[in-house]
């Protein structure tokens, strides 16, 4: 099996290819309408075979009473290629982009395809100017960069993912990514919607049960390496697909949509049962059947976040103590 980790670089240089085609101006206050950074037209360019989709609402996580305690303290860990381009750029990429939408295919030698659109109001021309301001940089690290028109080339020194950067309508920049090199004809059928994971009935699906207006929703393809993994557990799922809102704390609900109702009746049981010992730090947690889905709600204050920091925030460089863990109820 490859590594995880190996094939998530090539998601992360992506997106910082991505990031590198934002805004130099402009609050980046906004959000997209809808579910958390993926309107229907940010759909239309991610691949029908996805392995997973995410949509983020940056403007109402910055927002967000729990991301002004504890997320600068994440972004002190920011990678250095984040912090080059701010240098390039002369802007925070985090504080100006508005909504994020992100569709993956992982391949066969840790390669990958897909997009990654985000929303930013800012002038065309800023974009562009960003990136030729990135490019010498970028290719004295190995990093080719070719701006013809309204499209960039991105090519990486490891070869591992091409990146073509361009323009989405209205404020929309996408980056495409595939692991051949990309033309202007091929950028172009990439745009133009067919073969979208909108034409994807298992996606639309399960879709439909998103929540709206939610800082982050997620969707896991059932034929993905991922939900593979995930039949070791037990759980075999044609699909899974969740939602994260962000305040002063935090509420979660996971969906995964099994064969039968009388699948999901047994792994919502097994779920709650095993759920003793998360309970005690995290009570307002379930497990649920409801038709062919098991639902999993999560629900936690700042006061229990601020607990759980205080137990496992030294593991994410976030400081805290080693404060015990509760102790189980005894036996009835």
């Amino acid at each position: 099996m490859r590594s995880l980790r190996k094939r998530s670089l090539v998601v992360s240089l992506a997106l910082v290819a991505a990031v590198s085609a934002c805004k130099k101006e402009g609050d980046g206050a906004g959000g997209g309408g809808g579910a958390a950074g993926a309107a229907g037209d940010d759909l239309n360019v991610v691949p029908k075979d996805s392995d997973f989709v995410v949509g983020i609402d940056l403007g109402k996580l910055r927002s967000s009473a729990l991301f002004k305690e504890y997320g600068t303290k994440f972004l002190e860990q920011a990678t250095k290629d984040i912090s080059e381009f701010k240098a390039a750029c002369g802007f925070d990429p985090v504080e100006t982009i508005k909504t994020l939408s992100m569709g993956i295919k992982m391949l066969d030698g840790d390669k990958a395809r897909g997009s990654i659109v985000f929303h930013t109001s800012a002038p065309r021309d800023k974009i562009k100017a960003c990136l030729e301001k990135s490019k010498a940089d970028a290719e004295a690290k190995g990093t080719k960069i070719v701006i013809e028109g309204d499209i960039a080339y991105i090519t990486p020194k490891n070869d591992e993912a091409h990146v073509a950067v361009t323009y989405l309508g209205g404020d929309g920049v996408v980056a495409l990514i595939n692991n051949q090199p990309w033309t202007k004809d091929t950028v172009t059928l990439a745009l133009a919607g067919k073969g979208s994971v909108k034409d994807s009935k298992p996606f639309m699906d399960s879709y439909k049960s998103v929540k709206k207006g939610q800082t982050l929703w997620f969707y896991v393809n059932g034929e993905s390496q991922f939900a593979q993994q995930a039949k070791g557990a037990g759980l075999d799922a044609t699909a899974v697909v969740g939602s994260l809102n962000v305040s002063d704390g935090l509420s979660a609900e996971v969906r995964a949509r099994l064969k039968s109702a009388e699948e999901a009746t047994k792994a919502a049981t097994m779920m709650e049962q095993q759920m003793g010992q998360i309970k005690m730090m995290v009570p307002n947690v379930s497990a649920k059947a409801e038709g062919s889905d098991v639902k999993v709600n999560v629900d936690m204050s700042n006061k229990e976040i601020k607990s759980l920091m205080s137990m496992f925030g030294g593991m994410f460089g976030m400081g805290g103590g080693a404060a015990p863990m509760p102790e189980a109820a005894p036996p009835q």
